[in-house]
């Protein structure tokens, strides 16, 4: 494989870029082991129409690892090239054009311009995004290339030095640019130990403001992890879904937002819930169905999105079932989840609405004061997955006990009837329904 090289202007300067990260045989060495699922970020060539579901011809992907991580990461490409597995010719097959440029150093993560929300409707047209700031790693090129078809290409190693450091993290840009053609080019992105994979020397979180990904058609879905404040109001944008399915899948709880149509922006607000989440996406009125997202918050910011999307198959939540039942002191609770369904090592949470919370399946609790309560019950399957919770609200109402008065003391002969009066106790938020008597030497009255 030959790597398509840069306008004569820049050749040198290319040339110099890949000799100082690696020799030219490794730079451009590809691992014939496929990937554990499809490709499934893409992007389409300047020539194809939009309703293909790209809006930029560009991705931006952004890369973050700690600032004072030790060694060298590597950045690999599956499935580099325009043709062949995975990829989408177009009305001309073959004739398109992809760089993969990595991008360091001061700007390349806080001079990126931010994606901005679109109106919904038919897309306006964009002007070509500038070159943002940066200082370039590394480069290259790919059309046909069958030695970089369903496979991994090993595109450049970076250290943290080389990144742009804020907050204790080195942020480096990827920018995937679609420079000529029409054909849909599928691609994954990983961060590496090596040359030939294996695990990073620390962790790195890749994630982008608008993606355009892939649902490849079956019945898994295509999923990407969020990282959103819990309760924020947010705006889900979406271009050209097809009318697919798509939902916000958090730790507990499942929530449908309406999808765009064919080449169309549709806007869809949502409340950020709790826990994991992520978005989900499948279907559509074609196959493959490509889309781009983007998120924003209520100032207008997008939030990012994580990659590399997967596929995954909707799990199947485990079943809560919650019993509360009130004792005789009128302030305690019985709480009973044992007859919830799951995984073998369930995890349970009881949150009583007062503040108090318990880990047992079966508990009782003692409000301090009586009320309505709004108690929780949460079940969680081990491995904190989207989707692997389930949540009941039940509510409780907790009385104020009666309040007894039989009297004060008396002093009677033995065998001297006694008259004992009750009348004088106080209900609780209902009448009085009976009184029971117990005197003391065995008998009882009502």
């Amino acid at each position: 494989m030959t790597p398509r090289p840069k306008p004569a202007s820049r050749r040198l300067a290319g040339l110099v870029i890949v000799l100082a990260l690696a020799p030219h045989a490794l730079q451009l060495q590809a691992d014939a082991q496929g990937a554990a699922s499809p490709p499934l970020s893409v992007i389409y060539g300047p020539d194809a129409l939009s309703r293909e579901g790209d809006v930029d011809h560009r991705e931006e992907i952004f890369i973050s690892v700690p600032a004072d991580a030790q060694g060298r990461f590597w950045v690999r490409v599956f499935d580099a090239d325009t043709g062949g597995l995975h990829d989408t010719p177009y009305r001309r097959a073959g004739d398109t054009i992809t760089a993969f440029r990595l991008v360091g150093g001061a700007g390349a993560w806080t001079g990126a311009p931010r994606p901005t929300r679109a109106e919904d409707g038919p897309r306006a047209p964009l002007d070509a995004a500038p070159d943002a700031p940066g200082a370039t790693l590394a480069e290259l090129r790919f059309g046909v290339e069958p030695a970089a078809d369903d496979r991994w290409t090993t595109l450049a190693p970076f250290t943290a030095a080389q990144g742009e450091i804020v907050g204790g993290q080195a942020l480096f840009r990827l920018d995937v640019i679609a420079e000529a053609g029409d054909d849909g080019n599928a691609f994954a992105i990983e961060i590496a130990g090596g040359p030939e994979g294996g695990e990073p020397p620390a962790p790195a979180r890749m994630f982008s403001y608008r993606p355009t990904l892939r649902w490849p058609g079956g019945r898994a879905r295509t999923e990407v992890d969020l990282s959103l404040r819990a309760g924020a109001p947010m705006t889900l944008q979406s271009f050209d879904a097809a009318d697919g399915s798509i939902e916000i899948v958090s730790t507990f709880d499942d929530m449908r937002l309406p999808a765009s149509g064919q080449d169309v922006w549709t806007s869809a607000p949502f409340l950020a819930p709790e826990g994991q989440t992520a978005l989900a996406f499948s279907g559509g009125g074609e196959t493959p169905n490509d889309v781009t997202f983007a998120i924003f918050d209520e100032t207008g910011a997008p939030a990012p999105i994580d990659l590399p999307a997967r596929l995954g198959v909707a799990p199947r939540r485990p079943e809560a079932d919650a019993v509360a039942t009130p004792l005789a002191d009128c302030a305690s609770v019985a709480f009973d989840a044992s007859r919830s369904r799951g995984a073998n090592d369930l995890i349970f949470e009881w949150r009583f609405g007062d503040g108090a919370a318990a880990a047992e399946p079966v508990t009782v609790h003692r409000y301090a004061r009586p009320g309505t309560y709004q108690a929780e019950l949460r079940v969680l399957e081990p491995g904190g997955r989207p989707g692997a919770g389930a949540l009941l609200r039940t509510p409780v109402l907790v009385r104020p006990a009666p309040v007894a008065a039989p009297g004060g003391p008396i002093t009677v002969a033995p065998g001297e009837p006694v008259a004992f009066d009750g009348t004088a106790s106080i209900p609780s938020d209902a009448p009085i329904a009976r009184w029971l008597w117990s005197f003391g030497d065995g008998a009882r009255a009502q």
